[in-house]
């Protein structure tokens, strides 16, 4: 299966590609972002002191919730807790405790 960038460009720290596939003829959206900033940001907010009246839980990406968008997954509060207790995304986790 052959593909070819149909553009791609740097907005922010999310990188867009749109590809063509010549296999099925669709054309398919891509969004990357650079994490380490946001995984530098929990590990500061991990050592911060606990807060009472409210809890820090995540911090999810953009290209993810840009994701759940598409997908439906934003409006799924079970969804949302998946996606933060799944032990793959602990980096994103300011909360150590599960959701």
């Amino acid at each position: 299966m052959s593909s070819r960038n149909i553009f791609s460009a740097f907005l922010g720290s999310r990188k867009y590609t749109v590809r063509h596939r010549d296999c099925d003829g669709q054309v398919h959206f891509e969004t990357r972002q650079d994490c380490a900033p946001i995984v530098e940001f929990v590990k500061a907010r991990r050592d911060a002191p606990v807060d009472r009246a409210w809890t820090h839980l995540a911090e999810v990406p953009m290209a993810v919730v840009g994701q759940w968008m598409r997908d439906g997954g934003l409006d799924d509060e079970a969804h949302v807790r998946r996606w933060i207790n799944d032990p793959a995304n602990r980096a994103f986790r300011v909360y150590e405790g599960r959701v």
